[in-house]
């Protein structure tokens, strides 16, 4: 059975195809309201959406004045692909380039955290290095994280659409982080060392990490990498070939209860959306 374009099938990253729910990758959501080619916070449409004066974007910024994090699977796609260059880069600087994934570094988490709500969407400071200024569009868009393929400031279906996609996004960034896990055992790590990277994703790290710093130490990169140090590409690349070679009861089993629980809200989610009258689409989209 053939599937629209406008299911989750497309809509998500390609790796997720073989693995996720098919009640939830079929599942056909229209969401004209908010895109990414045309700014719809942008000033300007953002007044004629009835978003607040303190909300709106700047149209060369966008709502991407986010740094993601970066499953190692997924930038084991990205160096798989055209656009292997960016990350390449990364790596031969070492910028926080851990084997559970690509980080902002701890310095961009503190300072994001700390913002002013209104900055987001403003400040070019914050602009993800995977933005390219000149098309402003994404470099890496097939291998996107939960929180960039998620994120929707306005949805066709309101409050109960914002809902949808939130849970989504808790349950793609699940996915990421069980999975990445995933890897780093099958490549050697022990836990310790799993948890060790994983302290990043909460702005911290080695005691010695000050919030300052720019990039991991030499000694510390040697710590988090042990064997697979100077083979990192190789490490990510071996990563996304590991989740590409899972099918779904694998999947399920890797996942375990949290990955049913987030998969049983889901199927929930949709259900609700799916009762909607069509005729409050059809005036969303008029």
């Amino acid at each position: 059975m053939s599937l629209s374009s406008n299911t989750l099938f497309y809509q998500l990253p390609e790796v997720y195809q073989h693995l996720l729910p098919k009640t939830l990758l079929s599942f056909e959501i229209y969401e004209v309201k908010a895109t990414c080619s045309q700014c719809a916070m942008a000033l300007g449409k953002a007044q004629k959406n009835g978003a607040d004066a303190d909300k709106w974007y700047n149209p060369s910024l966008k709502c991407c004045t986010y740094q993601p994090f970066l499953p190692n699977y997924l930038l084991g796609g990205i160096l798989k692909s055209s656009s292997r260059g960016v990350i390449e880069s990364q790596i031969t600087q070492k910028d926080f380039m851990l084997p559970l994934g690509g980080f902002p570094s701890v310095k961009y988490q503190i300072a994001f955290n700390a913002k002013n709500p209104a900055d987001f969407g403003r400040k070019s400071e914050f602009l993800c290095s995977y933005y390219d200024k000149k098309t402003e569009l994404c470099k890496i868009w097939k291998y996107r994280n939960s929180v960039c393929s998620t994120y929707h400031c306005f949805s066709i279906y309101n409050e109960k659409g914002i809902s949808f996609w939130l849970d989504l996004q808790e349950y793609l960034f699940s996915v990421e982080t069980t999975l990445a896990e995933y890897c780093m055992e099958e490549g050697g790590f022990n836990p310790q060392q799993v948890w060790e990277s994983l302290d990043f994703l909460n702005g911290k790290g080695p005691e010695s990490l000050e919030a300052d710093w720019n990039e991991l130490t030499a000694e510390s990169h040697q710590e988090l990498w042990q064997n697979w140090v100077n083979k990192e590409s190789e490490f990510y690349i071996q990563s996304y070939e590991i989740v590409k070679s899972l099918d779904r009861k694998k999947f399920r089993e890797i996942m375990g209860s949290i990955g049913k629980k987030h998969s049983n809200l889901m199927t929930k989610q949709i259900s609700q959306l799916m009762e909607l009258k069509k005729d409050t689409v059809n005036a969303n989209t008029e």
